[in-house]
């Protein structure tokens, strides 16, 4: 029988200034695809235009890559699930401050 995912994390709250922030990571098998052995989606909603700020995500085909403000797409470097959250964090505070 096959591993199944395992969900590590699932956060839902509204932010500062009516921004929605959206956090799910899971465990899942290690793959060619998703050779670190997790899944995951960091996102912060604009409330009003329901668009996103920012998004961190490794979804196939694309692997890991993120989504600015501008609605640019870069590729993301994923070290550890620790730097990601650093990482989104900081991204969030300066979407924040900008506002």
């Amino acid at each position: 029988m096959g591993q199944k995912a395992v969900l590590l994390w699932f956060r839902k709250e509204l932010r500062p200034k009516g921004y929605l922030e959206e956090i799910v990571i899971w465990k899942i098998p290690v793959s060619t695809e998703f050779p670190e052995g997790v899944k995951y989606r960091l996102a912060l909603v604009h409330p009003t235009e329901q668009r996103v700020a920012v998004l961190f995500a490794n979804h196939k085909p694309k692997g890991h890559h993120q989504y600015l403000k501008n609605g640019q797409e870069i590729r993301y470097d994923f070290i550890s699930l620790e730097q990601l959250n650093r990482d989104f964090r900081s991204a969030v505070s300066k979407i924040l401050e900008e506002e």
